[in-house]
């Protein structure tokens, strides 16, 4: 067995900004010949659709704006995926890899002042593993036990190694709840006083509307932050126009990127107008094109077929300005910073002679023989513009597309699953953490799966299940590396967009280049923000 890995590092303080104005992300101007000097005291207001109905972490669903300030972490995640001391500031997996050890911060203190301790981590834990509502209990399985070792140490036991458990502990998963409020679910859910021992209090919330979050004095970590905002407000705001509009009148000081108009290509906001700036932050999200294993995509030839005869460069320019696509395509799930990664990865090579070749060996010279063919794509992700630009790319190879939008993802894998698709443009990795292992088992072996049960496919689901419980990282990144050489050859699932998250703001708003949960979900960290004066 691999030796325990032990982690034991102090919080570092975060880095404060300083970098002249005008930079995009710096949010900071400077004086001739001194530092930048920033608002204390600001209130900011945001609008987007990170709204949801209630405040409880295991079941947030859309209302990650405010839980990431409410709560904090057992980890903390860093934009660079890596792994932070948060509440435990120490962890340890046994020479067996059956049990996690945590060491946790001592002097920490819920909002309404009750202290942090093991009782509290073990209370929220197993209420996220197994509570009624809960939807963290997937992420949670492999854990067996959890059970406090005096007030400061925690040992999570699991029923196999379970590498990608530091990484959940870093997620939503791992915020922990005052114990007070463990048994409350209504008070959880509608923003109770002292519901976590994050830097923000719940001040206002009303579900699916806004949120109010006012800055706590005695945050166990405030030497960090001096100069998050005093107070912030996030409101739900669907109408791109009117954000936009919004922004510009000094009503709100940033406004969530996706959905607003007039932000990318030519005469972009920020580009026209050095008031504002645009930052995008690319996500875990990766949008592919799958296949359901039925005539003709059942044939890995004509699968391989549609990967030859796309020019996915050609497309990148409106994938970019139409999608929010990153500029550079993914060619495989895990992205850079991930166990899994490799960095030398390619693509089938766009050649539409060779796939006119594949598709005539599968007995469909010039797409003469194949059935109807669907395509369902999804209006919230806008990549019904993919699906139309695939249907152009295919039909020079004689395969017909007709397209079938969607107004989600559960939808679109609804068409898949009733026979009433046979291709869909989605987020294969359903916009998982850290680990990769969390996206391979909630998108592409979830249901449906998107790799079929040939020997190749098996070889490929034994390989991901192999990783899984791996707790050797470079053994793990060889076996997820050979699992996306099966995909690309075999044709399983084609990426084609990391998806980029982000926000339109005022050039005094600053603070997001440390910020994992823009990357993650899309959201605003409150207390890595900071107000130019």
């Amino acid at each position: 067995m691999p030796r325990a890995v032990v982690l034991a590092v102090s919080a570092a303080l975060m880095t404060l900004l300083s970098a002249c104005g005008g930079a995009a992300g710096t949010g900071g101007t400077t004086t001739p010949g001194g530092p930048v000097v920033y608002d204390d005291a600001a209130r900011v207001t945001a609008v987007g659709t990170l709204i949801g109905q209630d405040l409880d972490p295991y079941k947030a669903g859309g209302q990650v704006e405010g839980i990431i300030d409410v709560y904090d972490t057992l980890i903390r995640p860093a934009n660079d995926l890596s792994l932070q001391p948060g509440l435990a500031t120490e962890w340890a997996w046994s020479p067996d890899n059956l049990k996690l050890t945590l060491t946790l911060r001592s002097g920490v203190t819920f909002s309404d002042g009750t202290p942090f301790d093991s009782a509290a981590v073990v209370a929220s834990l197993n209420r996220a593993r197994s509570g009624e509502t809960s939807t963290q209990k997937a992420s949670l399985a492999s854990i067996s036990d959890v059970a406090a070792e005096g007030a400061t140490k925690v040992v999570i036991t699991v029923k196999q190694p379970s590498p990608a458990l530091l990484s959940v502990l870093a997620s939503p998963a791992g915020m922990v709840i005052n114990p007070k409020l463990v048994g409350d679910d209504n008070a959880i859910r509608t923003g109770a006083g002292g519901l976590g021992t994050g830097p923000y209090t719940v001040e206002r919330f009303q579900p699916t509307t806004q949120i109010v979050l006012t800055k706590r004095a005695d945050y166990w970590d405030a030497a960090s932050i001096p100069h998050a905002p005093r107070t912030f407000t996030y409101l739900y705001g669907q109408d791109g126009n009117a954000r936009l509009n919004g922004l510009k009148s000094g009503q709100y000081q940033a406004v969530q990127a996706t959905g607003t108009p007039g932000l990318n290509g030519p005469g972009a906001l920020s580009t026209t107008n050095k008031q504002f700036t645009t930052i995008r932050t690319p996500s875990f999200p990766m949008m592919s094109i799958v296949f359901a294993y039925t005539a003709p995509f059942d044939n890995p030839l004509v699968r391989q077929a549609v990967a030859h005869a796309i020019n996915f460069d050609a497309l990148s320019p409106v994938l970019t300005d139409q999608m929010n696509c990153t500029s550079r395509r993914p060619v495989q799930l895990p992205q850079q910073g991930q166990v899994g990664f490799d960095p030398d990865a390619k693509p089938l090579a766009y050649d539409v002679d060779r796939a006119k070749q594949l598709l005539a060996q599968a007995g469909f010279p010039d797409g003469k023989g194949l059935p109807p063919i669907t395509v369902t794509s999804s209006t919230a992700s806008n990549d019904i513009v993919a699906a139309q630009a695939f249907q152009a790319e295919l039909a020079k190879i004689g395969m017909q597309l007709s397209i079938n939008s969607q107004p989600s993802r559960v939808f679109q894998v609804a068409q898949l699953t009733s026979g009433k698709a046979q291709m869909a443009t989605l987020n294969a990795t359903n916009g998982a953490g850290i680990d990769p292992s969390l996206g391979y088992n909630t998108g592409v072996l979830a249901t449906p799966q998107y790799v079929d049960d040939s020997p190749a496919g098996r070889q490929y689901k034994d390989l991901i299940s192999q990783a899984g419980v791996n707790p050797d990282s470079g053994a793990r990144t060889k076996l997820y590396q050979q699992a996306e050489s099966l995909a690309t050859q075999n044709a399983f699932y084609i990426p084609f967009c990391q998806l980029n998250n982000g926000y339109a703001t005022t050039a005094k708003l600053g603070g997001f280049n440390d910020n994992f949960w823009m990357k993650y979900i899309g959201a605003l960290k409150v207390s890595a923000l900071t107000v130019a004066k």
